[in-house]
């Protein structure tokens, strides 16, 4: 099986390769940059590990927030933006 490069296996996992190579150094292995070649092992290892994570680049859906209600039940209207806010 050829070596799989840092880059390579970031981009199948969709994390960043800075992940890939910090994990690597978890595992007490030298990573120098994405260019690097990994071990079939630490691919099946990094694999296993990071299978669960949600990447970076995902934003995660959220519900959105309800709105405040005032003392008659009825939506409060939306708040002025103070002065100089360029939001």
């Amino acid at each position: 099986m050829p070596k799989v490069r840092v880059h390579e296996l970031a981009k199948e996992l969709n994390v960043s390769n800075k992940e890939i190579i910090e994990k690597m150094g978890e595992y007490g292995k030298s990573v120098s940059n994405h260019m690097s070649s990994l071990e079939d092992s630490d691919v099946s290892r990094l694999k296993g590990d990071m299978n669960g994570k949600v990447a970076s680049d995902e934003k995660v859906e959220r519900p959105p927030r309800p709105r405040p209600v005032g003392e008659d039940g009825k939506p409060l209207p939306p708040r002025p933006r103070p002065l100089g806010a360029d939001g």
